[in-house]
C-alpha cells in the first residue's frame, strides 16, 4: 500500500501492459453492464474512499510523523484498537508507524492525494457525487482529484463542484501556464 497515488475504475483493457509500479488501486468496471449506475456509485461510496482513507493514512504520516504518524513501533503498546502509546506513557498516536513510511532517512512513500481516473458517463458519475454526501465533500474540497471520460475514444475531463472542464492531456498546459 506504501506509494499509492491514484485509484482507476474502468475496463482492465485501459491499463491492459502498462507497468504501474504497485502504486494504483485498480477496480474493473464497464459502464455499459451497468446502466442504472449502482454498480458505479457502489465501488464510488465504498472502495474509492477505502482507497482515499489509505492515501491519506500515509499522506499525513509521511508529511508530519511527529504529529500525524505513530513514531517507532518498537517502543509501541496498543490501547485497545483506538491506538498506540510509545512506551508506557505519552500521547496516544493513530497513525502509522515510522517503518510504514521510510527506511532510514528515505521516504518510502510520496505524499500526494489520490487521483481518481474513471471511465464512465460523466452525468451518471456527477450524479452520483451529488447524491453522496462523503463524495461531494471528498471531491469539492480537492481532497481527491477526479479526472473521467465518457468512453475508451473520449477526452478526459476534470471534475470540480462548478462542473466538468477539459483535462489538458500529458505534455500540454494550458493557456497561461
Amino acid at each position: 500500500l506504501v506509494g499509492n497515488a491514484a485509484m482507476i475504475i474502468g475496463p482492465r483493457e485501459m491499463t491492459r501492459g502498462v507497468d504501474l509500479e504497485r502504486r494504483i488501486f485498480l477496480h474493473s468496471y464497464r459502464p455499459e453492464c451497468d446502466p442504472d449506475g449502482s454498480a458505479l456509485e457502489t465501488i464510488m461510496t465504498a472502495p474509492l474512499v477505502v482507497a482515499q482513507w489509505i492515501n491519506h493514512q500515509y499522506y499525513f504520516s509521511t508529511i508530519d510523523q511527529d504529529r500525524w504518524g505513530a513514531g517507532t513501533k518498537t517502543i509501541h503498546n496498543a490501547i485497545g484498537t483506538i491506538g498506540v502509546l510509545s512506551g508506557h506513557s505519552g500521547d496516544l498516536k493513530r497513525g502509522l508507524p515510522l517503518q510504514s513510511v521510510s527506511v532510514g532517512n528515505r521516504d518510502l512513500h510520496e505524499p500526494m492525494r489520490l487521483s481518481v481516473l474513471i471511465q464512465a458517463p460523466l452525468d451518471r458519475i456527477g450524479s452520483i457525487i451529488s447524491r453522496n454526501q462523503v463524495l461531494r465533500h471528498l471531491f469539492d474540497n480537492n481532497w481527491i482529484t477526479l479526472t473521467a471520460r465518457n468512453d475508451h475514444h473520449g477526452p478526459w475531463y476534470r471534475y470540480s463542484q462548478y462542473g466538468w472542464t477539459p483535462d489538458p492531456p500529458l505534455g500540454e498546459t494550458q493557456q497561461g501556464d
